[in-house]
């Protein structure tokens, strides 16, 4: 198992809270899980849209999901993808609380106003993860299969 980064990485892209919705004492977090096949980055207007149009304060992370470790497992690809993509978002939460993004977790783990949006391979390797951990899953291109 790869040890997790002290620091974001400097793949992962993260995008202040607009600060002038809800005046919240701290903004719900959008963290968008990429495909295996377009960079993070890509997502910049899709996120600045939705900070735009949303009736909260809204922090995003465009999170790099490690696809190179689960590809080198091919015999267990999705069982790889979700324990790395779990490590990803271990990174993601702790810069978003040093940020100020997320406070504290309820009990069983859940943080409710931290949302995953997952395009196509991103959005299937993050359902697990959101019913667990999350408030939400919003799945783009993306169809769930019996097995997830």
């Amino acid at each position: 198992m790869r040890a997790l980064p002290s620091s974001p990485t400097e793949q992962d892209h993260y995008l202040e809270p607009l600060r002038q919705k809800s005046g919240m004492s701290e903004p719900a977090l959008l963290a968008i899980v990429n495909p295996l096949t377009i960079a993070p980055s890509m997502y910049r207007p899709l996120a600045l849209a939705v900070q735009e149009r949303v009736n909260v304060d809204l922090a995003v992370v465009l999170v790099q999901a490690s696809w190179a470790a689960a590809l080198a497992e091919p015999s267990a690809f999705l069982a790889t993808a979700r324990r790395v993509l779990e490590e990803d978002l271990a990174r993601v939460r702790a810069e978003a609380t040093k940020r100020g993004w997320l406070g504290p977790c309820l009990p069983s783990g859940r943080n409710e106003r931290l949302f995953l949006a997952g395009h196509s391979a991103g959005g299937q390797i993050s359902a697990d993860y959101a019913q667990r951990l999350a408030g939400g899953l919003i799945l783009l291109a993306c169809a769930l299969s019996r097995e997830l």
